[in-house]
């Protein structure tokens, strides 16, 4: 976890009460994670929002966001260049999903 990005986000906000109430933790929480403590992946997407982007939930978490999140993110599947690692030879099927049993059938033993 960087103490860099929580001390550049605690700045934009001004306190450490102040991030805690944008992201939706205390301020113990915030504390915490300047302290070195771990943080959640939720809270580093909330504190990437609150920010607007300006902290990323790379900068929190690079173990957890590094360049396989960019490879693979949502915003990816939208660029037809960089959907290389889907396998289009796969075949596309529009019927439905197996029906669940309701528990109301029987066996004959």
């Amino acid at each position: 976890m960087s103490n860099d990005a929580i001390k550049r986000a605690i700045a934009m906000f001004g306190c450490q009460a102040a991030m805690a109430r944008a992201v939706g933790v205390n301020k113990m929480t915030v504390t915490h994670w300047v302290k070195g403590k771990p943080m959640s992946v939720t809270s580093a997407i909330a504190i990437e929002h609150a920010t607007k982007g300006v902290v990323k939930r790379e900068d929190l978490l690079p173990e957890i966001f590094g360049p396989a999140h960019e490879r693979f993110s949502i915003h990816s599947l939208a660029n037809p260049s960089t959907t290389d690692f889907i396998d289009h030879s796969l075949p596309i099927t529009t019927s439905s999903p197996p029906s669940l049993p309701t528990g109301e059938e029987t066996t004959d033993e």
